[in-house]
């Protein structure tokens, strides 16, 4: 059985790139372009992976991450963070790896991602 994957990003053009490279692979990818959606959605898809864009307005990935950690039916689940804020990066990243938590720069090539997803799965 192939791995699931929920993707969260705002940015439409991201989001929408990253569920096709999951697709192309073979995998399956469930998009959500809304923070406040992505708890919900996580809980009902149940997948392997979720993949979290750090800064979206109203609820960004940090707030849905803490989330996920609080709630014993997903505080198990692997996380690629993505974010283009790489100051925000350098002041969190040790507490993002600590509980458990991959962090990838925007701009990412397609590769790097690919190898961390690939990583991440075998780790679920």
């Amino acid at each position: 059985m192939s791995p699931t994957i929920v993707v969260v990003d705002d940015d439409q053009t991201i989001l929408e790139m990253v569920c096709e490279m999951v697709t192309d692979a073979g995998m399956t990818a469930i998009p959500c372009s809304h923070g406040w959606d992505a708890v919900p959605c996580i809980l009902r898809e149940q997948p392997d992976l979720a993949i979290l864009d750090m800064q979206m307005p109203v609820v960004d990935g940090v707030e849905v991450f803490e989330a996920m950690r609080a709630d014993p039916l997903l505080a198990h689940l692997p996380v690629i963070f993505l974010t283009a804020n790489a100051d925000l990066l350098s002041e969190r990243l040790p507490l993002y790896l600590s509980m458990g938590a991959t962090v990838l720069p925007k701009p990412f090539k397609i590769m790097t991602l690919m190898a961390m997803i690939g990583r991440a799965a075998k780790a679920a």
